[in-house]
């Protein structure tokens, strides 16, 4: 009791987190989706910001719970105790605050506030080791990511000469009784381009393999694990199935981009040495088969790529938990340096292989 309230808080903060995680667990696994939507009303009310909820909505929730939780137990071990540890946890859930609110708003405007919100608290989050390399990859994903702001900022003003509104019901209403024109389709292209950065998709894959590499292991879960599937996967799913609509043009788009990323990606990772970069190049190939399942355009293909949101969430964050365990035991992130591990670290092994 006689300690300064800083203390207190820096003692409480990793409880109050894990608290925080698990509760948005449970939460969204024991869901009522008219008695969630109920409560939405009332806080469109409070905050003037409409909100939404349906089961992919639950479905990132419970990704985004999960994925959050592995990372701030993965910092119990990596991140030194006492002021670091108090400020990852911080920048932890900010940037779990901001995919929250990528996932459950509903209109263009508060999108892009909640996706530079992740942004930002990501930038910190890569750079926090304050080494070179950290702020390389850092520095790699603030330019790009400054791009795609541009491209989102400049559709968003496109949209609303359009469609005169921001929120996505508006926004679809304009796009589908309106005739196709220019506008329109630099509108779509601009967001969409800007989505493909964010979520780590070829061509614009340049910053995930160094964030990946270079990031704190607890980090790179957390950017592996969900923070570009939210920023960008789902988005675009989100997106083109509920604003934009499926054209024939889109969906020629999303199956070539998913073919190449499924293909760079994979034949990137063969040619890596650095384990986490591996995994990184693995993630964009993995975010391919999404993409893919997107542009089929149907909804079987849909529910796919939203289940292969959810399952790569865990397989992803898993094998980045292993790679920090390994990165713990051996000094290295050099898998030319390893060798035999699984005999020394069983448990590792095996649920690498799970994964």
């Amino acid at each position: 009791l006689n300690l300064p309230f800083r203390d207190i808080m820096k003692r409480l903060a990793f409880w109050f987190a894990f608290a925080l995680f698990c509760l948005q667990i449970f939460l969204a696994l024991f869901h009522r989706a008219g008695f969630w939507s109920s409560q939405f009303e009332m806080m469109d009310s409070f905050f003037n910001v409409p909100f939404s909820v349906d089961y992919l909505t639950f479905l990132m929730l419970l990704s985004i719970g999960i994925v959050s939780l592995s990372s701030l137990l993965v910092s119990r071990y990596t991140v030194p105790s006492g002021e670091e540890r108090f400020n990852f946890i911080n920048l932890l859930i900010i940037a779990s605050i901001g995919m929250c609110g990528i996932v459950l708003v509903k209109d263009l405007f508060s999108l892009y506030v909640f996706l530079e919100i992740t942004a930002v608290a990501s930038f910190i989050l890569i750079a926090f080791d304050r080494d070179r390399q950290a702020l390389e990859g850092a520095f790699k994903y603030i330019v790009l990511s400054a791009i795609a702001t541009i491209m989102m900022l400049a559709s968003i003003a496109l949209v609303i000469l359009v469609s005169g509104s921001v929120s996505f019901a508006a926004v679809a209403a304009a796009f589908k009784t309106s005739a196709p024109n220019p506008v329109m389709a630099l509108a779509i292209a601009l967001f969409v381009c800007g989505l493909f950065i964010k979520g780590g998709i070829v061509p614009f894959h340049g910053w995930l393999p160094d964030a990946y590499a270079t990031a704190p292991a607890p980090v790179a879960v957390l950017l592996a694990g969900i923070i570009t599937k939210v920023c960008g996967i789902y988005t675009l799913i989100r997106l083109v199935t509920s604003v934009f609509g499926f054209s024939e043009e889109i969906k020629a788009v999303l199956l070539l981009v998913g073919i190449l990323s499924v293909l760079v990606g994979a034949f990137a990772a063969l040619g890596q040495n650095n384990f986490n970069r591996m995994l990184g190049y693995s993630s964009i190939s993995q975010i391919g088969y999404i993409i893919l399942g997107l542009g089929t355009g149907t909804a079987l293909g849909i529910a796919g790529a939203a289940f292969h949101i959810f399952n790569h969430a865990i397989f992803k964050s898993q094998l980045f938990v292993n790679a920090a365990a390994v990165r713990v035991a051996t000094g290295t992130k050099d898998m030319n340096d390893m060798g035999g591990l699984s005999s020394k670290m069983p448990v590792t092994g095996a649920t690498s292989i799970i994964a």
